[in-house]
């Protein structure tokens, strides 16, 4: 009988410490709602980086004479087995094709708005192909922020022309891409993790009333941005796209400030 009681009290003992132990405190890296109001709000997501949330992408990248600054927006992960359309797009399109835009057998002509006129003339095989590589076809694509796009298609590889309607400064980018809200400065990123044929990364450009300037080219290896909008002069919203080992598409929200370097 003794030995009884011996055994009850050791064993309500080991169950009242194994109830202590179970009362642990909550995982501090679970995600709760107000972390995921923070993540949304694109003002806040230095604060919530710092809370060394999990999986949260973040990097920065030199472009000339700027910091990019990228943050994830939300712990979001969309994976796809291969996009439905080009990964590089623009959503705002305004045909201008036979108004002042005009297709020729091997070239197109602007009607500026100056008056003037400007030609874009394809560049056919040589006759012994030697520079082949030289080849051109041009494509008008459409008419956005007073560009008009032209895709340049070329052997195994391709390139975007933007045409001010105005001046008829020509920009040649690696892809298409939006202008900033106060009209000085547009920004473009190519992604092509898979042929490699084209250039990998962003590049921006300053622009003027006459002209432009180009700001910085940056390679980017193994993933790229694509979706590209402008959310102020200093920030912009964007998807961040990684191609897996299985060669899936995972695609992740981030925003991506400019700091000019002093």
């Amino acid at each position: 009988m003794k030995i009884s009681s011996k055994i009850f009290i050791y064993l309500s003992i080991l169950f009242f410490l194994n109830g202590a132990c179970s009362n642990e405190p909550e995982n501090t890296e679970d995600v709760h709602e107000e972390d995921l109001a923070a993540i949304s709000s694109s003002e806040n997501v230095d604060t919530v980086v710092e809370r060394n949330l999990p999986n949260l992408f973040s990097d920065t990248l030199t472009l000339g004479n700027y910091y990019l600054i990228i943050h994830q927006t939300d712990i979001s992960v969309r994976r796809v087995d291969y996009p439905n359309s080009n990964l590089n797009y623009t959503k705002e399109e305004l045909s201008d094709l036979g108004i002042n835009v005009i297709k020729n057998p091997d070239s197109l002509t602007f009607l500026l708005k100056n008056g003037s006129q400007f030609s874009l003339k394809d560049v056919d095989y040589f006759e012994d192909e030697s520079n082949f590589l030289e080849t051109v076809s041009y494509h008008y694509v459409n008419s956005i922020d007073n560009y008009w796009q032209v895709d340049a298609l070329c052997y195994e590889f391709n390139y975007t022309v933007r045409i001010n309607q105005y001046s008829g400064d020509t920009i040649n980018t690696i892809a298409p891409g939006p202008i900033s809200p106060s009209k000085k400065r547009m920004f473009c990123s190519n992604v092509d993790l898979e042929s490699q044929y084209t250039e990998n990364g962003v590049e921006m450009f300053e622009l003027f009333d006459d002209g432009h300037t180009k700001i910085g080219f940056t390679e980017i290896l193994n993933w790229g941005l694509i979706e590209i909008e402008w959310v102020s002069d200093n920030r912009l919203k964007a998807v961040k796209v990684d191609m897996t080992e299985t060669y899936d598409y995972e695609f992740r929200n981030v925003v991506i400030d400019l700091v000019k370097k002093e």
